[in-house]
């Protein structure tokens, strides 16, 4: 059965069967960030690796977005596993 958003129904168009993609990007001290495959008006915060080790929460939404970090290394960003999200890091570009 495909995974449902609780406030959905299976018979609702708009009902998503993949789950969220928290798409990402480290250059430097400036993670770029955004949701990616999220039904429309998704809003759901979530925990990452900002200043390692610790955790810090982030709002994403469909719009890139940027903060800073502070990493030994970009591969040190971190989604906290206790989220039911895919961590997709991109390697294109980011607008401004």
């Amino acid at each position: 059965m495909a995974s449902l958003a609780l406030w959905q129904r299976p018979d609702d168009p708009n009902c998503a069967d993949t789950v969220p993609a928290f798409e990402y990007r480290v250059r430097g001290d400036t993670l770029e960030y955004r949701w990616a495959d999220v039904v429309p008006g998704f809003d759901m915060p979530v925990k990452a690796t900002l200043a390692w080790p610790a955790m810090a929460w982030l709002h994403p939404t469909t719009s890139w977005q940027r903060t800073r970090v502070t990493l030994p290394n970009a591969s040190d960003f971190r989604v906290d596993p206790n989220f039911y999200v895919v961590a997709r890091r991109v390697d294109a570009p980011v607008a401004p």
